[in-house]
């Protein structure tokens, strides 16, 4: 009776939890939109428009508007952290509701959809998009897009599982075949609806080929006994990131893409190809670097190091600090973030960047692996969850500055 009881307590805080963050979120957003029907000054040109959505829109017409430039500032940082925070916290209870296991091959499965978000941000800064479609590929608006899809790919292996237990295999790719179609058909009517919002628009059976590489992927992923969600999640990932490398590929091939660049404000530098090899084998060798150590420290702490969920922890961090490193030093780019800023200015090198990221995926896996390992215990999936969000938010910067730099722009 007793255990009952707690049971059904524990259920009733879980809910009353729930609702709490709920009617909080909803309090702050009315606050936030009756202050900015009656006190536009204050709430929409002194604050939102000024730290949150001023930079993005200066970020889009690639100068300053109305004295508010691109980037991060302290402000946003903070919030920015905070709802990353409730992300990685939504992450775990739906995982935990849904006993999805957040292992190294479901944070591997996703791995093709960072990538895509580093790679399409690189194509906004390649003037790909032009029009309301652009604000959709500019930091933080690109993470809200790359979440959608890993939502909406993750949904769908879900379902399949949940309703789909006693189902074929070729039934379980039919209705994934769905997903891929309502992708296809949002790709198709946005690049032939906007396309004079747009540098250049690929063929349309070259998207549909890729769709079609999506299902069949889908299906020997799942032929092969993968679980459905990482199979969905990688099977999409593979899509998007095909077709954002494709535009890559067309922004190389095409003038009439590069000479309106050339043109405008933004201009267009020396394209240096081999970064593509540089700054990756960089990020590499000092990962594998930290895998030897962790090697030879097998018995004690260090063998953390050597974990493959840490090891990508390790390059997608040392990719964007390689990218960085080079970028500013060798090619004259821009920091935007504050810290690594105020870092730079004051050690005189972007290579300052290399050391910051070490020391602080070094102090993530001490904390979650070594100093708090058997308080996390109870908490299955939240460690794993926790360098999820951290490899995503190294990983796709670190992409879209190789790109950025292989290109030119």
């Amino acid at each position: 009776m007793k255990s009952f009881v707690l049971r059904n307590l524990a259920v009733f805080y879980n809910k009353r939890k729930i609702l709490i963050w709920i009617s909080a979120l909803l309090v702050i957003s009315t606050v936030l939109a009756v202050g900015c029907l009656l006190l536009p000054d204050l709430f929409w040109d002194n604050f939102l428009y000024k730290y949150f959505w001023g930079p993005v829109v200066a970020d889009k017409e690639g100068r300053p508007i109305d004295g508010i430039s691109e980037g991060y500032n302290a402000l946003s940082t903070v919030i920015y952290g905070v709802l990353l925070a409730l992300a990685v916290l939504a992450m775990y209870k739906v995982a935990r509701r849904f006993r999805v296991e957040i292992d190294f091959l479901f944070i591997a499965s996703c791995l093709p959809l960072f990538l895509f978000g580093g790679v399409a941000r690189a194509l906004e800064d390649a003037g790909l998009f032009d029009g309301w479609v652009q604000y959709f590929f500019i930091s933080p608006v690109i993470y809200l897009l790359v979440g959608l899809i890993f939502f909406s790919a993750a949904a769908t292996g879900l379902i399949i599982r949940r309703w789909g237990g006693d189902w074929s295999v070729l039934r379980r790719t039919v209705v994934f075949a769905l997903l891929v179609l309502v992708l296809e058909a949002l790709y198709l009517i946005i690049t032939f609806s906007e396309h004079s919002s747009l540098s250049y628009v690929l063929p349309a059976p070259v998207a549909i080929v890729f769709g079609a590489v999506a299902i069949i992927l889908f299906h020997l992923l799942i032929s092969k006994g993968m679980s459905l969600a990482p199979a969905s999640i990688f099977s999409v990932g593979i899509l998007v990131l095909l077709v954002s490398a494709s535009y890559v590929v067309a922004f190389l091939a095409d003038p009439g893409w590069q000479q309106p660049l050339e043109q405008s404000g933004v201009g267009l530098a020396a394209p240096h190809m081999e970064e593509l090899v540089i700054i990756p084998l960089i990020a590499l060798a000092l990962t594998a670097a930290l895998w030897a150590v962790g090697r030879f420290g097998a018995r004690t702490s260090l063998v953390s190091l050597s974990v493959p969920v840490n090891l990508v922890l390790f390059f997608s961090h040392f990719l964007d600090g390689a990218a960085t490193y080079r970028g500013i030093d060798l090619y004259g780019y821009g920091e935007k973030h504050v810290l690594p800023t105020f870092l730079i200015d004051a050690f005189g090198t972007a290579a300052i960047m290399l050391l910051l990221k070490l020391l602080l995926v070094l102090a993530i896996v001490a904390l979650v692996d070594i100093l708090f390992r058997e308080e996390l215990k109870p908490y299955r999936n939240l460690p794993n969850i926790m360098k999820f969000a951290v490899i995503f938010l190294g990983l796709a910067p670190g992409t879209r500055d190789v790109i950025r730099i292989a290109l030119g722009v």
